[in-house]
């Protein structure tokens, strides 16, 4: 039985949409539609899916063509894929899966099939790509590919490490579950943010704990994206006190050197790395930078973010 997996299916059959839809909801996923192709795009940036079931004959666009634009974003590449046709024939299977689809399955497939074709592909992806089981975002490998398959292409991109401060502090004093729900809501800040001001081909990571990385398509937006996130989860943080603390703006509890101190409410500190002054090689040296850059931002009260601006020579 799935828990609650998100399948987004793409078909423009209204029956076959009801009944798979029907199917795969009574198996536990959690499923989201589309009617033609470019509805389809719309709906993996906004529903974030496990996997993507694509009908291969569609009025707007081919499954294949739009299946090829998936593999080439990278906020989408790592999704599995699944053509899905009435068509048994040999040569359109092997056409599938020889350019890139992880599955084909035929419309009049067997209901116990479909879910177990399903469930094996999602725990593949998530296994491939370190998915962090509270939030389900992708975890450190997918994130370092993406960096380097930006690299690899000369792709401009910003590179923000993004982590909470006080977090653990609200961890120890509140307890795990009302942390978890710090860290949840921290992602879907960071997603709601990265989806309406970003554009398709950003991404974001979950490095794990209260660290996040979102990686953005040039350097035009950076700042503004960063200035939402900023604004959101300050107004949203508050709200996971307890009325005594809010009010007063700190809580008491033990420091590492298990003293009783006092620790301002949770904000988030943004370190931004990007290729505009620098000519980039690899995952280690982004990496690098950003650990220079998170001292700055970090030595700065509440939540901020920083960009580095130096130039390869300085």
């Amino acid at each position: 039985m799935a828990d609650g997996e998100k399948i987004l299916l793409i078909d423009d059959e209204p029956e076959k949409i009801l009944i798979f839809t029907t199917i795969l909801e009574n198996s536990g996923f959690t499923v989201d539609t589309a009617v033609n192709g470019r509805e389809g795009i719309g709906k993996i940036q906004s529903s974030r899916p496990d996997l993507v079931l694509l009908d291969i004959n569609m009025p707007d666009i081919s499954g294949h063509d739009l299946r090829r634009e998936l593999k080439e974003r990278p906020s989408t590449r790592f999704v599995p894929i699944v053509m899905f046709s009435s068509s048994d024939a040999l040569n359109d299977k092997l056409q599938s899966l020889r350019s890139g689809a992880d599955d084909y399955i035929t419309k009049d497939v067997a209901h116990e099939e479909l879910v177990a074709r399903m469930e094996a592909l999602i725990r593949r992806y998530k296994d491939n790509v370190g998915a962090n089981p509270l939030t389900r975002l992708p975890g450190n490998r997918a994130i370092e590919e993406d960096i380097q398959f930006r690299i690899n292409r000369g792709k401009q991109f910003s590179v923000c490490y993004a982590d909470l401060d006080n977090f653990k502090a609200y961890n120890d004093l509140y307890g795990f579950k009302r942390g978890d729900d710090i860290i949840r809501l921290t992602a879907d800040v960071i997603l709601d943010t990265v989806g309406r001001l970003g554009t398709p081909d950003d991404f974001v990571g979950h490095i794990g704990g209260d660290d996040f990385v979102y990686i953005l398509s040039g350097f035009a937006n950076t700042e503004n994206v960063c200035r939402e996130i900023i604004r959101a989860l300050d107004e949203k943080i508050p709200d996971y006190y307890n009325d005594e603390d809010r009010a007063r703006g700190y809580i008491i509890t033990k420091n590492r050197k298990d003293e009783i101190d006092r620790f301002p409410l949770i904000g988030i500190s943004i370190a931004v790395v990007t290729n505009q002054h620098r000519n980039l090689q690899n995952t280690g040296q982004v990496a690098a930078i950003a650990s220079e850059v998170k001292k700055v931002v970090k030595s700065r009260p509440g939540s901020n973010y920083w960009i580095d601006h130096r130039w390869d020579h300085e």
